[in-house]
């Protein structure tokens, strides 16, 4: 059971009470793989990552979801950017394109109501934002590794607040046929 906030209080919407349901990983399920492109800064990743770990990542991890532990263990994953002959890129994760970004391809839209984490400000609320979904794909001559934007959303107590809107790419090889 959650209470409903008020969009623009910010507050509980008069004691509204409302169910949701929630994904989990199998019980069987004993690990998720993350695959990091670094050259030197791997100690300071996997850092960020057992701290995030420790509050949760994503949805509703301001309620306790989300929340893992990194295991040790690190190796080398050369096939996520030697492809021969890529000719276009498929992306990971919701991203926003910037305006250099390729257009041509295959996308679905996704319309997200993201916040802010925690009590950073008074109003964790930031609005919509109209992201591309994972599994997009885009031809271009040489695929780089990211794709994406930052999107600025100012607040007075943060007014340098910037919303990841990014998108890891992994190369790939699309027949000139498959238009």
């Amino acid at each position: 059971m959650q209470s409903a906030i008020d969009r623009e209080g910010g507050s509980a919407a008069d004691g509204q009470l409302f169910e949701i349901d929630t994904e989990h990983l199998h019980r069987d399920f004993s690990f998720l793989s993350v695959y990091v492109r670094t050259e030197q800064n791997l100690k300071e990743v996997a850092a960020c990552l057992r701290a995030l770990g420790l509050t949760g990542f994503g949805k509703k991890s301001s309620t306790g979801l989300g929340a893992f532990d990194l295991l040790d263990g690190t190796e080398r994953c050369e096939w996520l950017d030697n492809v021969p002959g890529a000719n276009a890129f498929v992306t990971l994760s919701h991203f926003v394109p910037a305006a250099d970004d390729p257009i041509a391809g295959r996308w679905r839209v996704h319309v997200t109501f993201p916040k802010f984490h925690a009590n950073a400000v008074s109003n964790v609320f930031k609005g919509s934002i109209l992201m591309l979904a994972p599994g997009s794909i885009f031809r271009a001559s040489r695929p780089r590794s990211w794709y994406g934007s930052m999107i600025p959303l100012p607040r007075p107590e943060m007014p340098r607040a910037l919303h990841y809107a990014l998108s890891f790419a992994v190369p790939m090889v699309w027949p000139l046929e498959a238009a």
